[in-house]
């Protein structure tokens, strides 16, 4: 990934955005969004895309995504072909959240691994 991608949350448009992929403790793909935030002119860490759950058994390349308070979210992620298709819900905490596939193509494509935030 070279320069990123745009991303408008929380009245904000966010610059050069990135996804950082690593896992819960339980093993299960942890997606975070990170972007230029022109409020302090920093990258900063501003969403996580997956949520942390126990309760369902998810198939491989299926996660929870963390749409709470984010009515923009799902579609832009839908837009940049990160997620696929809604194939459940899942209650966490009293809240429903989807359960999307994904497209790992994509993930890897918008992905900064840790490894390579060091190095830069």
């Amino acid at each position: 990934m070279e320069s990123g991608f745009d991303f408008y949350l929380y009245e904000t448009l966010f610059k050069n955005c990135f996804i950082q992929c690593s896992s819960y403790t339980n093993g299960k793909l942890q997606l975070s969004l990170y972007g230029l935030d022109p409020n302090v002119n920093q990258i900063s860490h501003f969403a996580d895309i997956t949520l942390e759950q126990d309760t369902v058994r998810l198939k491989e390349y299926e996660i929870v995504v963390d749409n709470r308070f984010k009515p923009t979210f799902i579609p832009q992620l839908k837009d940049l072909g990160i997620l696929k298709e809604q194939t459940g819900m899942c209650i966490v905490n009293d809240a429903f959240y989807p359960i999307y596939s994904i497209d790992l193509s994509k993930i890897k494509e918008n992905c900064y691994y840790l490894e390579e935030l060091i190095a830069a």
